[in-house]
């Protein structure tokens, strides 16, 4: 038996919506990551506290600026993170991110995406 497959619905925009070129989208998403990073702190996250699911062809040895998931206790992402060092101590990352110091950090997904600069 086949497994339920979701449907998908596909809407036309609306008219009288300009279209934007590639630039205006390209430059959206840049001013959009900025603005999540501005309040950014670097959070010291130990390793042997959290699950950790590397994607693709990382080695977390040469992780530095690489984009992270960071999971709650439910499985959920809270925020995302970039990778800051993974070499102050043993069995410890830095990871900066806007999210909250009162949210635990129990899982980490290392995504091959990476920034080679602040936001």
């Amino acid at each position: 038996m086949q497994p339920d497959v979701p449907s998908l619905d596909i809407v036309d925009a609306p008219t009288g919506i300009p279209s934007k070129s590639p630039e205006q989208r390209r430059a959206y998403r840049q001013s959009s990551f900025e603005r999540y990073f501005q309040s950014a702190r670097v959070h010291e996250i130990r390793l042997n506290a959290v699950a950790l699911h590397i994607v693709g062809p990382v080695s977390l040895g040469a992780s530095t600026g690489h984009l992270v998931g960071l999971g709650n206790e439910h499985g959920m992402d809270s925020a995302i993170g970039i990778i800051e060092s993974d070499k102050p101590e043993p069995n410890v990352l830095l990871v900066r991110s806007p999210l909250a110091a009162t949210q635990p950090v129990r899982r980490i997904t290392v995504g091959c995406s990476w920034t080679d600069s602040a936001p």
